[in-house]
């Protein structure tokens, strides 16, 4: 029923009743209740520790709120946002549920619409501009709305969380939560009993860090004239990152060697510290940067290559007689996330500033055998070149990037047909060796 427009009827109205739906059972003791005749859907402890919450960080100037449903949360949200002389609240819903009389008294702004259109993507961006808010996520995706919105919000801002640990957890909001660097507030209340108010609160750090402070990133790309339309997405996203300052340089269509040199020229001329190098055909992940936490002058995450017999991480070790063999077996393996390696691929790499500066251009040459035959890939003559000068090469293994690739389907499927009967004889293999650890007995 629409209720917009009606005076409320608790006759009209069925009585919301969250205590016996799965999997609330065990949280919901007196959800189902009403408040000012409003049919609620959080407990009343939740508006104390908001209360609480708005009081200790006196920055915020407004809320945002997604998910009004009957509006019961709305109408205390909207009286602070009166009594504290916030910006009136902003909340929306995409179907009318109820529309309490005190919207209007409190200048509330309720947008019926999806909080993802352009319309409503508009509204936030105009409500938050410059303002830090308390920005709620209660609608139908909250991972998703926590995800689009906390980077929209200015500095100070808080974003709360509702149905923790039901709908929404950790895993779909850390890569957010860590990009921002997010921390959280008042966890100890997220589910405590008896109310278990399952709103979950994370601050955005209030100090805006300068020029000076922020870590200045080279971020090149060779191309034969077009990049991947995920690694565009990727770079549009990744510029956000309030922490760092960007340079971009896409080179035109000239040889492979030529472009990274051109690359690290233009690098030299920047004052950044780091050079990310990314091939055209890669999109990383949106916590790569972190890898730079390591310390490391020299440090790439996995990057897949396509070989004849199969897919192969690019944890190189240096062969015996010449080349690289392209996988090292026992690092790949191994339960170490940092693991140092002989080669990598130039796929996706940082490289200091330092190394670029002492190694002698050119820094990307290939090797050629003595028929005039290359016998050494770029990538790896600059990891010969930068272990000589004393740097390590080193593989994050907790980042992987998507290397995109044309291949033929025949070898895919021949790739796939192998692995399958390997795995088919280890298994027998196995199974034989078990069974050998018994005596089998005939029973008369």
């Amino acid at each position: 029923m629409n209720y917009k427009g009606k005076p409320y009827n608790f006759n009209e109205v069925k009585k919301l009743n969250l205590n016996n739906a799965e999997p609330y059972k065990k949280y919901t003791g007196n959800w189902g209740d009403h408040y000012m005749g409003i049919p609620k859907c959080h407990p009343l402890k939740l508006q104390g520790i908001i209360s609480d919450i708005l009081t200790e960080n006196e920055q915020i100037k407004g809320i945002v709120e997604i998910g009004t449903m009957f509006g019961a949360l709305s109408c205390y949200l909207g009286a602070e946002c009166v009594e504290r002389g916030y910006k009136p609240l902003l909340t929306f819903d995409n179907k009318v549920w109820y529309e309490p009389k005190l919207f209007k008294s409190l200048g509330v702004n309720f947008v019926v619409d999806d909080c993802f259109s352009k319309k409503s993507l508009k509204l936030i961006k105009e409500y938050v501009k410059d303002t830090p808010v308390l920005f709620i996520c209660d609608g139908g995706n909250k991972a998703k709305e926590f995800n689009t919105f906390a980077p929209l919000l200015p500095a100070g801002s808080i974003v709360a969380v509702h149905d923790w640990d039901i709908e929404v957890n950790m895993e779909g909001i850390k890569e957010t939560v860590d990009r921002l660097k997010m921390f959280a507030i008042r966890q100890n209340q997220w589910n405590a009993e008896p109310d278990h108010t399952l709103m979950a609160f994370f601050g955005i750090p209030l100090h805006k860090l300068t020029a000076s402070e922020r870590v200045k990133i080279f971020i090149g790309i060779p191309t034969t004239g077009d990049i991947r339309t995920e690694l565009a997405n990727w770079l549009l996203e990744i510029v956000k990152n309030p922490n760092y300052i960007f340079s971009v340089y896409i080179t035109g269509n000239s040889t492979i060697c030529d472009n990274r040199n051109r690359i690290c020229r233009n690098f030299l001329k920047s004052d950044a510290e780091w050079l990310m190098t990314i091939d055209s055909d890669v999109s990383p992940s949106l916590d790569i940067l972190d890898i730079l936490d390591n310390g490391k002058k020299i440090i790439a995450p996995i990057n897949f290559v396509w070989k004849s017999w199969g897919l192969a991480p690019l944890i190189s070790t240096k062969a015996k007689d010449r080349g690289y063999i392209v996988t090292d077996p026992e690092k790949a393996n191994s339960p170490e996330r940092l693991v140092e390696v002989d080669g990598t691929g130039t796929t996706c790499l940082f490289i200091h500033r330092e190394v670029i500066e002492k190694m002698q251009p050119p820094w990307f040459m290939f090797g050629y055998d003595e028929y005039g035959a290359i016998n050494l890939g770029e990538d790896y003559s600059f990891c010969q070149k930068a272990k000589e000068l004393g740097y390590g090469i080193w593989i994050d293994k907790k980042y992987v990037t998507n290397h995109f690739k044309c291949t033929s389907l025949k070898s895919v499927n021949e790739y796939l047909i192998k692995e399958v009967g390997l795995s088919e004889k280890r298994l027998g293999e196995r199974f034989k060796e078990e069974l050998g650890k018994y005596t089998l007995t005939k029973k008369e």
